[in-house]
């Protein structure tokens, strides 16, 4: 399937290629930073795109399951960040992996714990919650 029948963005603001891996409490996705990215600037992802990617990655997780048990792919919101640390902004043509680990879920509110790398190089981790539509 098409990342797009996961996730409710679409171009010019998708930031996640490909789903890796999704279980019950984890996923992980894949992009490339492409040149002409929305959050690109001076050839490095700002540190929004940082966290729209991981949202995205999220996202994906969300209608991962959806789709795996019939349901219809709900939609989610950024509630929060927190501790979020940026080591380095990834440049054009790298390969983003991201992972997010399931730390909490009440009723629709999930918090995730996201990892971001480059190669074997961890560049940015966060905590994000998110609302769910």
């Amino acid at each position: 399937m098409a990342i797009t029948d996961y996730i409710p963005q679409r171009p010019p603001f998708v930031m996640v290629d490909e789903l890796l891996e999704s279980t019950p409490e984890s996923a992980v996705t894949q992009w490339v930073v492409p040149e002409n990215g929305v959050l690109v600037d001076a050839g490095e992802l700002q540190a929004a795109g940082l966290m729209e990617n991981v949202a995205q990655t999220a996202a994906a997780w969300v209608g991962y399951q959806a789709k795996a048990q019939n349901a219809p792919v709900r939609i989610g919101y950024i509630g929060a960040v927190k501790q979020m640390t940026v080591r380095r902004l990834p440049r054009v043509g790298e390969t983003v992996r991201t992972e997010i680990q399931v730390v909490e879920t009440v009723f629709d509110i999930t918090l995730v714990h996201a990892t971001q790398h480059v190669g074997d190089e961890l560049v940015a981790e966060m905590d994000l919650k998110i609302a769910l539509q």
